[in-house]
């Protein structure tokens, strides 16, 4: 399978896909930059196995999450990708192959990605399915901190569920040259309320990002002109388009 995926990847490459970040859990710790968060219960997900439940449904290891094996009523835990800033890209894919085993309609399994605000839900499974490789276009998600939450959820018991073959992948904007870059004014800089792109070009899919890189909002947009007096004062990065390449700035909101 995975060999397949590299043939995959490798055409994809040609096309203009980049891969950001891959993971197939194959060795017995976490991943380095991986997090879980166990909400209810004392289990959490395993690493480098391809069993829970007595199910295998992967050629290879996995991440799991064993219910079966804990014999704990009630579970509820996360497997957390690390962050990463995926704003250079025009478009951005993930996928993954899961597995769920229910019992008795207990077991639920769950994928959400955060979209720089909030954790957004992008995908639900709630019957036995042994074995599905999925695809999730996330390319309304893009943010500096982008990161996918897998969640095993029970409120009796279950067989459990697993994950393998993490991938997040992107088609990369044309970047611009420092010395193009300059010649885009967006002032004044400082800004007190109006943020102006000095263009005779539109202006689109303009991101705001805070110091520790959490997207903002802002509250409209016309004219290659931006309306930021309700953001509070600090300093503030900026990406935006311009005939299809991605340029990059920075204010100073007063």
């Amino acid at each position: 399978m995975k060999k397949l995926y590299s043939l995959v990847f490798c055409l994809g490459s040609f096309l203009g896909y980049s891969q950001i970040q891959s993971e197939d859990f194959e060795t017995s710790t976490m991943p380095a930059g991986w997090e879980m968060n166990v909400i209810t219960g004392t289990a959490g997900w395993t690493f480098g196995v391809n069993e829970y439940g007595g199910y295998q449904p992967f050629t290879s290891n996995g991440a799991m999450f064993d219910d079966d094996l804990n014999e704990e009523y009630e579970n509820e835990a996360d497997l957390i990708s690390p962050p990463v800033n995926v704003t250079s890209y025009g478009t951005l894919s993930l996928s993954f192959n899961y597995s769920l085993e229910d019992y008795a309609g207990s077991g639920d399994f769950f994928v959400y990605v955060w979209n720089g605000t909030a954790w957004v839900q992008i995908f639900t499974q709630t019957n036995d399915m042994l074995f599905e490789a999925k695809t999730i276009d996330v390319t309304a998600y893009k943010n500096a901190a982008f990161r996918v939450k897998f969640k095993y959820l029970d409120d009796d018991w279950g067989w459990g569920a697993g994950v393998d073959e993490f991938r997040l992948t992107g088609t990369p904007l044309l970047a611009v040259s420092e010395a193009e870059a300059k010649k885009i004014a967006v002032g004044p800089n400082p800004v007190q309320d109006k943020l102006t792109f000095f263009t005779d070009k539109k202006v689109t899919n303009i991101i705001l990002y805070d110091s520790t890189g959490n997207k903002v909002s802002y509250n409209s947009m016309k004219d290659n002109t931006v309306d930021v007096s309700s953001l509070k004062t600090g300093m503030y990065f900026i990406t935006y388009e311009i005939n299809g390449k991605i340029y990059k700035d920075k204010m100073m909101k007063k």
